[in-house]
């Protein structure tokens, strides 16, 4: 045993001792705070050491953390699946670990364990500066030398502030449609000023670490409006997932057991255990936080390791990002998270591809992809099958190039079609899911409009026409812009390299035309039925980023190299689309979107909890939008579940009408799109066998006023909650 392992044991023992007390007795968050993050660093460390052995202390201990949270997701679900998780499993998790690296540990040499090459990195140099060797004086040589950078990196770091400050003086409980119904216009031009100021540090600094510390704040400002400004919680999705795990944690484990999802709930499951923190607050915070840390660190990792370009270069590619919509990101859901991932693996494939790391790194990104969810799992899987084929090194005699040809194109053309298979046969292992094959050839003049959106309908408003041409024409900027990187890279004779990017991208494609044609989710309200399809769309585009910042890389060189005004005109125009790409990421009530989805509010809360307590502990059904039936389940979790047999099927269904496809919604739709009749709540209750009844309708609905006069004239009671914005009226069998 030498002297790492030594101090790496006696040091993990003494943590995990602290963590378990903490655990089982304390609850303390200091603690589990200073302890936790102590366990995630020293680990983190240990296993990118081993992942990245050539490279220095601050790649081995980010990068390093993204693989432990990839091993504590897939070791997690495994463990769910067929046991449970509680805080008994989570301190073996804690020591199975811990074994594990020790002896990845031991394997290493001691020169591998220790700083290395850290002082070779600028990213290294700049962090390990700031806290220990650059000296007062050096720093102000270099300031007196460089002092307007020093300006422009204060006025960023101001304007940065100042939008961080509107988005908390801005936070709300109320239902909106929109951030940017309550957000001031004067957010977006700090945005944007702050956007080109920090494209010019980009551009003119030499220190490398600075203008990545900084591009890093610019993504986390933006992955977090929706974050800060909806304070209750944002979307409907995340409040489903976050009752499914605050039942886990209560409970150990929800059944019936599914395959997906399991990833984001076991990692969810286990920090908040490791840090003694509010469950909530971590389902919340981890999929913008994970986004801000990760996907600047692997753009800039990844490119600058596989192309033996001009350094200073390289942190522009995390701008160039931002220019593409990232709704993905602004909240914690398993298809965000995933997604998150899957950028993350199509980024490393470069490096696996110009043989910069091996393809175990990627097994355990994918998997964990796999098993946070599916739906983006499945793509890149085959993207990793077709990285491994292509990248094969094994002797290329004639036969075996035949070969390899031969098995590529027959694994294209069977994963041309894989995902359709696959819900297919979830559709017969699960009736709920309402999957039938079902020819939709109307979808047809949609899927060509993906990539013709022909002309647009201008609502004569400049900027907003902009905005929405830049979004219809997005699909046709991607390929234009990866045909462009692909042009590129044959001239500089790299194109080998992107041929995998190119085939999945069209594999996933095809899939998802498949679906859009042929399969119809009739489990789900129409409006919702294309989710699916569109969520595949988007993956499949994921694929081409590659070749998009590969382009985005050259056309930042001859910024650079342009001394004159068309400098500053390039800078305003990437920094406009970026304004843009922000704009359209978050919900929008505007000209061209009315948006009809309102976030669930203080005053949803209020009239959930009104319910149960006027219930008197009977079972009753309520029939309400999403936001209220969502604020239920926010306050009382999968409280009520009831057997009825419907069109000739038995099935559950919840006390309020979640999902869409089930048939309490519909009777919702009667009461509010129809006549609010005691009739049709009678139908709800009969259905469910229950003999009393709430029906919810907020102020913002439309035609609210007559819905809630004729409500009040057939139910036998009725509440205003918080003045008026919501009431609820009761019926009774």
């Amino acid at each position: 045993m030498n002297l790492n392992t030594k101090k790496y044991l006696v040091a993990s023992l003494a943590i995990i001792l602290v963590l378990m007390l903490n655990i089982f007795y304390w609850h303390t968050l200091f603690l589990g705070l200073i302890f936790g993050l102590a366990f995630l660093v020293l680990n983190s460390y240990s296993l990118g050491s081993f992942i990245f052995q050539k490279d220095h202390l601050a790649i081995k201990l980010s990068l390093g953390l993204l693989f432990l949270l990839s091993v504590i997701s897939s070791l997690g679900a495994i463990i769910y699946y067929f046991y449970k998780l509680d805080r008994f499993i989570i301190i073996i998790l804690l020591i199975i670990i811990t074994i594990a690296n020790y002896f990845i540990i031991h394997k290493l040499q001691p020169s591998t364990f220790v700083e290395g090459s850290f002082s070779s990195s600028p990213l290294a140099k700049g962090a390990r500066g700031m806290f220990t060797t650059i000296r007062l004086n050096k720093f102000i040589a270099w300031a007196t030398k460089n002092w307007l950078m020093i300006i422009l990196i204060i006025i960023y770091l101001l304007l940065i502030a100042y939008s961080f400050f509107l988005l908390f003086t801005r936070q709300t409980t109320e239902a909106i449609r929109s951030p940017w119904e309550i957000l001031p216009i004067k957010f977006f031009i700090s945005y944007f000023l702050a956007t080109l100021v920090l494209i010019s540090v980009i551009i003119k600094n030499k220190k490398t670490w600075l203008s990545f510390m900084l591009a890093t704040l610019h993504g986390l400002l933006s992955f977090s409006v929706a974050l800060i400004v909806y304070k209750v919680g944002y979307g409907f999705d995340p409040f489903i997932h976050q009752a499914t795990e605050k039942l886990i944690y209560a409970t150990g484990a929800v059944t019936p057991k599914t395959l997906y999802y399991l990833g984001q709930y076991s990692l969810v499951i286990f920090l908040t255990y490791l840090l003694n923190i509010d469950l909530a607050l971590v389902d919340k915070i981890l999929a913008p936080i994970l986004a801000a840390i990760f996907i600047p660190l692997t753009i800039y990792y990844t490119f600058s390791r596989a192309f033996d370009w001009e350094k200073k270069n390289y942190l522009a590619l995390i701008i160039g990002f931002l220019t593409l919509p990232f709704s993905s990101f602004i909240a914690t859901t398993p298809q965000g998270l995933a997604n998150l991932f899957s950028i993350i693996i199509i980024l490393f494939g470069l490096l696996y591809l110009n043989k910069k790391i091996s393809f175990y790194p990627l097994l355990i990104l994918g998997f964990a992809d796999f098993i946070i969810h599916p739906l983006a799992g499945v793509p890149i899987i085959i993207f990793l099958f077709f990285l491994w084929l292509y990248s094969y090194s094994g002797k290329e005699t004639n036969p075996i190039i035949k070969f390899k040809k031969i098995l590529i194109t027959i694994s294209a053309i069977l994963a041309c079609f894989i995902l359709p298979i696959i819900f297919i046969i979830f559709s017969r292992l699960s009736s709920n899911l309402g999957i039938s094959f079902n020819a939709n050839l109307l979808a047809i003049s949609q899927i060509i409009s993906l990539f013709s959106p022909g002309q647009i309908q201008k609502k004569f408003h400049f900027v907003y026409d902009l905005i929405y041409s830049y979004k219809n024409y997005l699909n046709l900027f991607l390929l234009f812009a990866a045909f462009a990187g692909i042009f590129i890279a044959k001239i500089k004779k790299q194109a080998a390299i992107f041929w995998s990017y190119i085939l999945v991208f069209l594999i996933t494609l095809i899939n998802y035309i498949t679906l859009k044609l042929f399969i119809s989710f009739s489990g789900l309200i129409e409006y919702e039925q294309g989710d699916y399809s569109e969520r595949i769309l988007e993956l499949s585009f994921y694929f081409l980023i590659p070749l998009f910042l590969y382009a985005f890389y050259w056309l930042i060189k001859k910024i650079r190299e342009d001394n004159s005004h068309l400098q500053f005109i390039w800078l305003c125009l990437i920094s406009t689309i970026i304004a843009f790409s922000l704009y359209l990421s978050y919900p929008r009530v505007d000209i061209y979107d009315p948006g009809h989805n309102f976030s669930t509010s203080a005053s949803d809360i209020k009239a959930v909890q009104y319910i149960n307590k006027d219930s008197g502990n009977q079972d009753y059904i309520g029939l309400a939008n999403q936001s209220v039936s969502v604020a239920a389940i926010r306050e009382f979790g999968f409280k009520k579940y009831f057997q009825i047999n419907y069109q000739g099927q038995t099935k559950e269904i919840f006390y309020y009408p979640i999902p869409t496809g089930d048939p309490l919604y519909q009777f919702y739709l009667d009461m509010v799109y129809k006549k609010p009749t005691k009739e049709t709540m009678l139908l709800a209750m009969n259905l469910a066998g229950v003999n009393q009844a709430y029906f919810v309708i907020n102020r913002y609905w439309q035609d609210s006023a007559k819905i809630i006069e004729e409500a009040m004239s057939t139910a036998d009671s009725w509440q205003s909650i918080d003045n008026g914005k919501l009431f609820v009226f009761k019926y009774i069998k």
